[in-house]
């Protein structure tokens, strides 16, 4: 039988909650009613992907924005 994760509370905010077991190498992620375990590389690609998707929200959102305000004076 395997013997239950032991985990680390290593982040917790209203968003997510982020737990590590060090002897199965697994990160758990809790997201409101939703729950994964990670193994810990992938859980670093799920990261990196993350923060180059929110990197890119953010360009896009600013170049929108940079947009409306021209329009907004050039017709206003």
């Amino acid at each position: 039988m395997d013997k239950p994760c032991e985990l680390l509370a290593i982040s917790r905010t209203r968003a997510c909650d982020v737990w590590m077991c060090e002897d199965c190498n697994t990160v758990h992620l809790g997201i409101g009613p939703l729950s994964l375990r990670l193994k810990m590389a992938h859980f670093f690609a799920v990261v990196e992907t993350l923060l180059e998707a929110a990197h890119r929200i953010r360009v896009l959102r600013n170049e929108s924005n940079v947009a409306v305000e021209a329009n907004h004076t050039r017709y206003h």
